[in-house]
């Protein structure tokens, strides 16, 4: 009978095979356990199945596996989902329904079935992942199976495509706001480029959030759209939630179009013509045509949140401190959308590198450097004496308390031994016992 214990950061399953303890280690306790509780026994190199020699027991309390689509659908019910993410799952749940995969019982999917399924997909293949991911976790702790065959394949999720950032010179940036219709398309504008937030939080600014003492806006809130319509969610991550200091002639802009544009009882500074929440799509699309008006090239509005970021780049702001103003949820997101932007020290590196190659050339043809630079230390002999070959210092831990001779004699012994070392010298002024020392 195996057994699962925890070995540091893994888990263990230990067994014995004609009273030889066998063991195997898994990164997880989920993947341990299924590896225990599989009928395959490992011998050696071998697998075979016993599962023929163990008697079936009846299990009367076992429940019979759902399907993946019965099991998933109350899942995208959930009341603590967002809006946002329910119609993610919602999508996700269609493609798994349309698939030989929604009918199959939970407990009958394998890592093949669902390598098949993820190759079959041509589109949200991440989001998908990251609700099935969802699903066979649930069903693990329901007891259905014991282990998600994602995590048992190694099926990881699809890595994010990073599409090249182009950002907006000031220059362009003017001109967009040139090419807007009104002041509150121009402010929006602005905020986007030279705040760098998002379109959803700057249509959930409300007017209790800018605080003028100290020149900040308060970012707590997020204006979404979804297939349930316009509504003020929660921020995209923790660290979305931030408060950050604005420039003092944006500042003013900003309460000058409070001041002339109060807010509705809700506080929200920016809304459309229609009166509704201002969300990213109408931003963009406010952006687009703003951009038409005055020739430039196709832009959206999340381009100016990119342009904010490559200014902050270029004014020396460091990484970390540019995520924390932009609310990514890790300086990895941050350098993996904009570490072509930071500046490199390939010049400086290459002047290394062409240092290091005249230095081997000089070394080579005149012997002015010494050949290996960790022997730098070594003096050369005075003229007309005969340096010895293989100096040695006593100053090391190893050679304390020994004769400045006993190390190099043993090492001379080893080399000699193996017909390394050729015939030691004998230094000048010295006597025929001192150089056999």
């Amino acid at each position: 009978m195996a057994s699962v214990e925890r070995h540091g950061n893994r888990f263990r399953v230990v067994w014995r095979v004609d009273g030889v303890k066998r063991r195997r280690s898994f990164d997880t306790e989920a993947e341990a356990r299924a590896f225990a509780d599989n009928s395959l026994a490992i011998v050696g190199r071998y697998t075979i199945d016993i599962s023929a020699l163990v008697p079936a027991m009846p299990d009367r309390d076992r429940r019979p596996s759902p399907t993946v689509i019965e099991f998933a659908r109350p899942l995208v019910e959930d009341p603590n989902l967002g809006a946002a993410s329910r119609d993610i799952y919602r999508n996700a749940l269609r493609k798994i329904d349309d698939s030989v995969l929604g009918e199959t019982p939970l407990d009958k999917v394998t890592p093949s079935d669902m390598r098949e399924f993820m190759n079959v997909l041509t589109s949200d293949r991440r989001n998908v992942h990251q609700f099935l991911a969802k699903v066979f976790n649930a069903a693990v702790n329901d007891d259905f199976i014991v282990a998600s065959p994602l995590a048992r394949g190694r099926i990881r999720r699809p890595p994010q495509l990073q599409k090249e950032v182009r950002p907006l010179s000031v220059e362009e940036i003017n001109l967009l706001v040139d090419g807007t219709l009104n002041q509150r398309e121009a402010l929006c504008i602005k905020i986007g480029a030279f705040v760098g937030l998002r379109g959803g939080e700057v249509g959930g600014l409300r007017a209790e959030d800018v605080d003028t003492g100290v020149s900040k806006l308060h970012v707590r809130q997020n204006a979404t759209v979804t297939s349930e319509g316009r509504a003020i969610g929660s921020l995209k991550t923790k660290a979305s939630r931030r408060s950050l200091t604005v420039a003092p002639s944006l500042m003013r802009e900003i309460v000058d179009y409070v001041a002339a544009s109060p807010p509705d009882e809700d506080g929200l500074i920016f809304r459309t013509e229609r009166g509704r929440l201002m969300t990213a799509w109408e931003l963009s699309r406010t952006t687009q045509r703003a951009a038409r008006r005055v020739g430039l090239r196709p832009v959206s509005f999340h381009h100016l949140r990119h342009t904010c970021a490559s200014l902050l780049i270029h004014a020396g702001v460091p990484g970390k401190a540019i995520q924390q103003y932009l609310g990514h949820s890790s300086i990895r997101v941050t350098m993996d959308i904009y570490g072509h932007l930071f500046p490199t020290a390939d010049g400086e590196l290459a002047a290394s590198m062409e240092a290091i190659i005249k230095g081997a050339s000089r070394e080579a043809f005149t012997g002015d450097t010494p050949s290996h630079p960790h022997r730098s230390d070594i003096q050369k002999a005075p003229q007309g004496q005969v340096q010895e070959r293989w100096p040695f210092r006593d100053g090391s831990p190893k050679n304390q308390g020994k004769p400045a001779h006993a190390s190099a004699s043993a090492k001379d012994g080893l080399r000699n031994r193996r017909g390394l070392l050729p015939a030691r010298p004998t230094p000048l002024g010295a006597s025929a016992d001192e150089a056999r020392l």
